[in-house]
């Protein structure tokens, strides 16, 4: 299932000249119509603009999932959840669903979308009234999906962020084809205006030392992408460097097989972009990636909670909390007996630990749709937290019984994160030893769903702990897990930790691993 990242680029190519220019940011507040949504193999996209948009959307979103199987040469298999993707109206609805919590944005807030992994599903809000540019948004953050989900290997992260500039710019002027390789003009002005980090600096491995390593513009972290993809011998020293770093071979030494040249592959990259002109290919689509989505009227109930169910997330304080319920209570009172009105206030009070309310709205939805697993999962997860919370002893037929809901859903659907977390988390919840199925569970749940760091550090930390796996097992795979996570591009306590942790397992995981401390951010690191 796992693709080796071997790029396949074979189309013939033309050329064309990068446009400099910054876009504008307009906002204007939108007029409520009726929601649709359109599911396709990979997505379910959501939308209250026209039909036409969203059919577009759901089945470009379909061409640039072909085409990454293309360039990366990966034949994912179906346990992947669909992808959610939510077209509002502009970027002041995008603004509305991130400003809650930790993702809380002020009046400078110049982000134009968002992508937000979870366990029932990723989520990515994009606004319809950017056009091109919105597009750019989902492209970049579905090619971070991709690779999270079906490319198991390791990455730097100027090619993690590279490689999602150079899919952003897919575009479709030809009816049947999509272009790959335009240049990225949204990083142009970047590339002309902002400081230049040296190449060398840039390619340089990230080290808990020195969390400046690596790091450089988007701009140049698409131009070095591009460079490397579009030119058959240089992905040839890309493919060789994968290959050579994600074998065992020091960094330093798979790294010469990349920048091997003539001259430094500093003014290489400077001389590429002085030229100004940027090769780029089209693929026929195939017949298949053109079929339409099966599309249908949200009801009246699924459109109310669309907005709210945006900000819906754990980590919020008692007053957010309130002023979140308080939005939902009069969407409920509307249609109470709506199961997505009600499974969202399952979750909602999931997620501020309400477990008996939890528990009482997933009663609701299953009184309406008797076998949602959803609603059974969550349910069972909220009736192990509230019983954790007691004093009394629990006997492990109790704690039997209160598992069995998921390990049900688990036989119905074994590719279902939620119920994998649920039985994960179940045996400390519940005071019991962790088995080693609850082990093989953390880490099948994270892989099923690798955008959540913090789901990967909590199977590592599970793996670590365990005497179950032999060591030299629960070492590689947690060493497999930690990757994606240290070299995260974006500075944050838990990449600083899991490259931390990464490192005490390359030296020979002596004594007990690593404790968390945070880190101090890295002023000018900013990203997405």
């Amino acid at each position: 299932m796992m693709g080796n990242f071997s790029f396949k680029i074979v189309a013939t190519r033309r050329t064309i000249t990068m446009v400099l220019g910054l876009l504008a940011w307009g906002i204007t507040m939108p007029a409520h119509a009726e929601w649709r949504e359109a599911t396709s193999e990979h997505f379910i996209v959501e939308s209250d603009g026209s039909e036409a948009q969203l059919v577009r959307t759901a089945q470009r979103l379909e061409a640039v999932h072909w085409m990454l199987t293309q360039l990366t040469g990966v034949n994912p298999g179906n346990d992947a959840q669909r992808v959610r993707i939510v077209l509002v109206s502009n970027i002041a609805q995008v603004h509305g669903a991130m400003r809650v919590g930790n993702e809380g944005v002020g009046a400078n807030n110049r982000a134009a979308g968002f992508y937000r992994p979870a366990i029932d599903g990723a989520v990515a809000v994009v606004p319809r009234s950017e056009g091109d540019f919105s597009t750019v948004i989902l492209y970049h953050e579905y090619a971070h999906h991709f690779m999270l989900q079906y490319l198991q290997r390791v990455y730097p992260p100027w090619l993690v962020e590279g490689f999602a500039e150079f899919v952003s710019t897919a575009s479709f002027e030809t009816t049947g084809q999509i272009s790959i390789g335009r240049p990225a003009q949204h990083r142009a002005a970047e590339l002309d205006y902002d400081e230049w980090v040296p190449i060398d600096r840039m390619l340089e491995r990230p080290s808990a030392s020195d969390r400046r390593a690596g790091v450089a513009s988007y701009g140049q972290y698409w131009l070095t992408a591009h460079y490397f993809i579009m030119d058959a011998g240089r992905r040839r020293q890309l493919n060789d460097f994968l290959n050579a770093w994600s074998s065992g071979t020091d960094y330093n030494q798979a790294l010469a097989r990349l920048t091997a040249g003539e001259g430094s592959i500093d003014g290489r990259l400077r001389a590429y972009l002085r030229n100004r002109r940027f090769a780029y290919t089209r693929l026929p689509l195939p017949e298949h990636i053109a079929a339409p989505p099966v599309v249908r009227v949200m009801t009246p109930g699924e459109a109310a909670v669309v907005p709210i169910s945006l900000l819906r997330r754990g980590g919020l304080d008692t007053a957010e909390q309130a002023d979140y319920l308080a939005q939902l209570a009069p969407i409920y009172a509307r249609f109470p007996n709506d199961a997505e009105v009600n499974l969202l206030r399952a979750q909602a009070y999931f997620d501020f630990e309400k477990w008996p309310e939890a528990i009482a709205a997933a009663d609701q939805v299953l009184a309406v749709v008797p076998n949602h697993q959803r609603a059974i999962i969550l349910r069972a997860r909220a009736a192990i937290h509230a019983r954790s919370d007691e004093s009394r002893d629990i006997s492990a037929a109790e704690a039997s019984a209160l598992r069995r809901p998921i390990i049900n859903a688990n036989r119905a659907n074994p590719n279902d994160p939620a119920a994998l977390l649920g039985f994960a988390e179940s045996f400390d919840l519940l005071h019991q030893p962790t088995v080693l199925s609850a082990v093989q569970a953390w880490v099948r749940a994270s892989e099923l769903v690798p955008q959540i760091g913090s789901l990967r550090m909590t199977a590592v930390r599970n793996l670590l702990s365990s005497d179950a796996v032999p060591r030299e097992e629960r070492l590689a795979i947690a060493q497999r897990l930690l990757v994606p996570l240290a070299y995260a591009p974006h500075q944050s306590d838990l990449q600083a930790y899991a490259l931390t942790l990464m490192q005490w397992v390359e030296s020979g995981a002596e004594g007990d691993p690593p404790t968390f401390i945070p880190m101090p951010r890295i002023e000018g690191v900013v990203g997405d």
